[in-house]
């Protein structure tokens, strides 16, 4: 029925300082901008914005990035002023931590565990 997700996308209030934060901040490879809409790649995945006058609702839905040192990422968030929403927990399945972009939509960072003993064989 369905081959895969196209696309997540946010709502935002602003589009130059989201596309500015999503190119500039996070690394997006912005693919196109037209009017109240733009779309970025990040690795194999699609990513867009669309701007909105509507009142945006926070935290309807949560794109996660995965990374391989989410200390360092969260480190490199915090030295360009981004507002942390969750420091770096760990658990079983891996490490989670969120911030948040200019119009508060929460973005989650993921960094898988890593293997040990048997595991890495």
């Amino acid at each position: 029925m369905f081959n895969k997700i196209a696309f997540v996308s946010y709502s935002i209030s602003d589009m130059k300082r989201s596309v500015d934060f999503y190119q500039s901040t996070l690394g997006f490879q912005l693919l196109f901008q037209v009017d109240e809409w733009a779309e970025f790649m990040i690795g194999d995945q699609r990513f867009a914005i669309r701007q909105t006058c509507e009142a945006i609702q926070q935290n309807a839905a949560m794109l996660h990035l995965e990374t391989d040192n989410i200390e360092d990422a969260i480190a490199r968030l915090q030295a360009q002023g981004v507002a942390i929403h969750q420091t770096v927990k760990s658990h079983d399945y891996g490490k989670l931590a969120a911030f948040l972009d200019p119009d508060g939509n929460l973005i989650g960072l993921y960094e898988a565990p890593r293997p040990t003993g048997s595991q890495s064989k």
